[in-house]
């Protein structure tokens, strides 16, 4: 199945759910989609990748507002910025995975490694 088509299928099956569409389908994953990249909607995907991409997105914008806001603050507070910002990157990232991981359970969703073309009707 080429990725078009398990994409549709799988926006498909999570439409069937119930689950809100900017749940199933949020504007990042659709930028990653535009810009060519093959990732799985956040539902289907693996639990350590969806922490990783959430938490290095969420830590990087987190690090530069710490970053913003310790350049107020003086020299004393620049040490804290990396801490804080893979702090609540790592927090963040394993929240948002636990919620999507949550959100498969209860819809008995597949893995996207597993999620198969239905048959032509």
């Amino acid at each position: 199945m080429d990725t078009s088509a398990k994409r549709e299928a799988a926006l498909q099956l999570l439409s069937s759910t119930g689950i809100w569409k900017s749940n199933y389908a949020p504007a990042g994953v659709k930028f990653l989609w535009r810009l060519g990249f093959d990732c799985p909607p956040p539902h289907l995907a693996r639990f350590w990748s969806v922490s990783l991409v959430c938490g290095l997105y969420f830590g990087t914008f987190m690090g530069l507002f710490a970053l913003a806001m310790a350049s107020f603050h003086g020299k004393n507070a620049l040490p804290a910025v990396p801490l804080v910002a893979a702090t609540s990157g790592a927090f963040f990232g394993l929240t948002m995975a636990t919620y999507y991981a949550y959100g498969r359970w209860k819809h008995k969703l597949p893995l996207w490694k597993d999620l198969h073309q239905p048959p032509a009707t």
